[in-house]
C-alpha cells in the first residue's frame, strides 16, 4: 500500500490517507523491511523509506501494477463518497 499510497499522492495528486497515515505507514513498513518480500520491493530506498518515508524519487516511474491499484483504489473510493450521498 505503500507505493499505492505515493503513487495516489506524487502522481495523481488525489492522496487517499493525510500525511501523518502516510508516514505512520512508511513507520510500519521500516519496522518490517527485513521480511518483506514484494515484487516490488527493489524500487523502494530503504534509506529514504526510514529517514524521510517520502516516495517522491519514484514520481513518474510508479510501475503499471501500482498504477493500476491506484486507480482501483481511488474508483472504490469515490462509490464509497456516492453511496454516502
Amino acid at each position: 500500500m505503500y507505493l499505492v499510497h505515493g503513487c495516489l499522492y506524487y502522481d495523481m495528486a488525489q492522496p487517499l490517507i493525510s500525511d501523518a497515515e502516510f508516514d505512520e505507514l512508511a513507520k510500519a513498513l521500516t519496522s518490517v523491511w527485513p521480511t518483506v518480500v514484494h515484487v516490488h520491493k527493489h524500487l523502494v530506498d530503504e534509506r529514504l523509506l526510514a529517514k524521510s518515508g517520502s516516495c517522491y524519487y519514484l514520481s513518474g516511474r510508479f510501475p503499471p501494477m501500482v498504477q493500476g491499484c491506484a486507480r482501483r483504489l481511488l474508483a472504490e473510493a469515490e462509490q464509497q463518497r456516492k453511496r454516502k450521498g
